[in-house]
C-alpha cells in the first residue's frame, strides 16, 4: 500500500481529468486505529509499571516484569506467522491483552 501511495504522490500514475485517488475504507480505519494504539499502548504500559512499582515497592522487580513485554509480543507475532494469520487490529489488541 505504501508503494502505491508513493507512486501516486510522485505523479507517475497519470489519471484522466476529473479523477483522483483517495485512500479510504478499511485502510483508512486501520491507519486511524494504529495511530490511536501508538498513544494508548505506551501510556498503558507506563501505568502498569507504576502499579507494579507501588505493589512491589521495588524498581528492580517492576522493571524485570515490564522487560518481559517485548518477548511476549515477539512470541505472539511469531505464532501468528506460523499460523499464517494476517496482522489486523484484532490481533494487535489480542497481543496487548495477552501481556
Amino acid at each position: 500500500m505504501e508503494q502505491l501511495q508513493r507512486l501516486a504522490r510522485a505523479k507517475s500514475v497519470k489519471l484522466p481529468a476529473g479523477y483522483w485517488v483517495e485512500w479510504g475504507g478499511a485502510f483508512e480505519n486501520q491507519q486511524r486505529a494504529m495511530a490511536r494504539l501508538g498513544v494508548i499502548v505506551p501510556l498503558t504500559i507506563g501505568l502498569i509499571f507504576i502499579l507494579l512499582y507501588t505493589a512491589f515497592n521495588s524498581l528492580r522487580h517492576a522493571t524485570l516484569i515490564i522487560a518481559n513485554v517485548p518477548f511476549a509480543i515477539i512470541g505472539g507475532i511469531t505464532v501468528n506467522n506460523w499460523l499464517f494469520v494476517i496482522i489486523l487490529i484484532a490481533v494487535i489488541l489480542a497481543l496487548v491483552g495477552a501481556f
